[in-house]
């Protein structure tokens, strides 16, 4: 692994999580599995979008990284606005 591939990692988790997040807001009455199916598959298309020469080890590496930030970041994010409201 070379720092690129983090790079390309971390950019293409941030682009996941706000796929994601912003088709939530279009449908926030969707069912959570739906979202549980929803990141793998834009983790690689993420990755293939890349045109790596490995993009299979890129979607799991995108998608490893924006499932630690969603759980990590945003989650803690939202729950520290919702106790401020």
């Amino acid at each position: 692994m070379e720092l690129i591939d983090l790079g390309m990692w971390t950019a293409g988790a941030i682009i996941v999580i706000g796929m994601i997040e912003f088709i939530k807001r279009i449908y926030p009455k969707l069912p959570s599995w739906v979202w549980l199916v929803a990141t793998p598959l834009a983790s690689g298309l993420t990755a293939f979008a890349g045109k790596s020469d490995k993009p299979i080890w890129d979607a799991l590496g995108i998608l490893s990284i924006s499932t630690l930030c969603y759980q990590l970041v945003i989650k803690s994010l939202k729950e520290r606005f919702k106790s401020k409201e």
